[in-house]
């Protein structure tokens, strides 16, 4: 017997809609899963068995895509820093250590000089953007809401992961009940089979009726070995699902669906209102039209003067800095007379001792500091500027077209999905109905086969119809309670 892929996905969450739990919100740490609720609806684990919370969290915290979504998430919110920052000053130091060889020019006697000079300069810049068109501002609420989509993005991957998990923790739950049900019928099959026997030693009944009944025993047997194969299957791909599966005895542990006789009605157009509000596919989508607007906004902010304000301190020393410690007096040479008297003029001789000024001094008494605002604008940069904007307008547009086709893909799912809830009432009804006239017929059948009133072939013909029946009818619970658990979770009423 086979379950849809979504029937089986959600049957689980419709247990959990009439019972009314709640679940985690965000944030969540690895580890911790949107569907922890389910603890409380199924038995402690002990041992090696696992409930559907223990599934989910081990899918959870192993998924490699999981983590690929938090890093991009790390990164999102790296560029939110980062942008925040551009509104902070730009700040450099600058060092210079160097020699000057041959012909220079002496900074301090602006006079040429013919030797190797030491020079050491220092320098503190600093620069602070005070008006660029909004372009820095833009730019921040740009990375914000790219950082708010990863989030959604997230927390929607979360939510189908935990679907997939639901569905094959369901798909090897109805493996494990219809293995359940065969092995049953398979063992009232046997019992049946000797029961003929006996009468057949006995002249009862007739040779045929035993190698009809075994015919039915071995294809219940069939049947058997592949409901077998069916929960392998099904062990298989819930142990892919969760990456890391515990030991190989592991088991689930099992729980009643149930039902419940009285049906919800859903009006398309309010639930349809209502997800656009929960859904976290339609809240990044909206995330990242705002994202592109703000990139548009940022991109034409560049059109404008931009307006900044400077400042700078700096300072030199030099080994040409010369400074005099002591004069000494040597003597003196005639340079001349004085026209008038006659008189011889003498010139004193001195000498002078020098040392290079101080590093201290020098960093000291060579401190400047420049203080200013500027003004730029680029005028024409070949119509760089004016591309960007173009491009960012597009990509306005795209985002815009994305949305609107996430909401009426969204609008034509929960469409169909109302209709599917209303078929699948009257098909849990129509089925119901044949399922308890098949058992009164099998009951009547039995009655009547063990009393020789009816043949072999009429008995495995009601016998058939009644495991059908009931088949059918375990198929149209599921798919409702799947239909309505798809309304529930658009309407809002199940947070995942």
């Amino acid at each position: 017997m086979k379950c849809t892929y979504y029937g089986l996905t959600l049957c689980l969450l419709g247990v959990l809609a009439v019972h009314g739990e709640k679940v985690k919100e965000e944030p969540m740490l690895p580890g911790e899963h949107p569907l922890a609720v389910y603890v409380s609806l199924t038995d402690t684990a002990t041992g090696n068995k696992l409930s559907l919370n223990e599934c989910i969290e081990l899918a959870l915290y192993h998924h490699p895509e999981i983590r690929n979504l938090r890093l991009r998430q790390q990164i999102s919110a790296i560029d939110v820093t980062q942008s925040k920052r551009t509104l902070l000053p730009n700040m450099s130091f600058g060092a210079n250590h160097g020699y000057n060889f041959g012909r220079s020019i002496d900074r301090f006697t602006n006079q040429f000089v013919t030797r190797t000079i030491l020079t050491d300069f220092f320098s503190l810049n600093a620069n602070m953007t005070l008006y660029q068109g909004g372009n820095l501002r833009n730019t921040i609420k740009h990375q914000q809401y790219n950082y708010e989509a990863s989030g959604k993005d997230m927390e929607a991957f979360r939510n189908q992961l935990s679907l997939n998990v639901a569905n094959g923790y369901l798909a090897l739950l109805l493996a494990k009940e219809l293995t359940k049900q065969l092995q049953s019928q398979v063992g009232a099959t046997q019992l049946q089979v000797e029961r003929a026997q006996k009468l057949v030693a006995a002249g009862s009944v007739d040779r045929g009726v035993v190698l009809g009944l075994e015919s039915q025993l071995a294809q219940e047997e069939l049947a058997l070995t592949e409901a077998n194969n069916q929960f392998i299957m099904a062990r298989i791909q819930l142990e892919v699902l969760m990456v890391n599966p515990p030991e190989d005895t592991w088991d689930i542990i099992g729980f009643d669906i149930g039902d419940d006789p009285v049906y919800l009605r859903y009006d398309t157009e309010e639930v349809y209102q209502q997800a656009l509000n929960n859904l976290p596919e339609v809240t990044a989508a909206s995330f990242r039209v705002k994202s592109a607007q703000m990139m548009e906004k940022a991109g034409k902010g560049l059109r404008v003067p931009n307006i900044s304000m400077y400042a700078n301190m700096s300072t030199v020393f030099s080994e040409n800095a010369i400074q005099v410690t002591q004069v000494n007096y040597t003597g003196a040479r005639p340079i001349g007379y004085v026209q008038s008297s006659g008189e011889l003029v003498m010139e004193p001789i001195m000498q002078f001792d020098t040392r290079v000024i101080p590093v201290g001094t020098q960093l000291k008494n060579n401190f400047g500091q420049t203080f200013g605002v500027s003004l730029s604008w680029n005028i024409f940069n070949g119509s760089a500027v004016e591309t960007n904007i173009k491009r960012s307008v597009i990509n306005t547009e795209i985002q815009q077209n994305s949305l609107e086709q996430i909401k009426n893909n969204l609008k034509a799912t929960i469409a169909r999905a109302v209709a599917d809830y209303e078929a699948s009432i009257s098909r849990v009804r129509a089925h119901l109905k044949a399922y308890n006239s098949a058992k009164l017929q099998m009951d009547f059948a039995e009655k009547r086969f063990e009393s020789g009133l009816m043949n072999y072939f009429e008995y495995i013909n009601i016998k058939n119809q009644m495991v059908q029946s009931e088949i059918n009818y375990l198929q149209s619970r599921y798919q409702r309670f799947f239909n309505e658990t798809v309304l529930k979770f658009y309407s809002g009423e199940l947070v995942f």
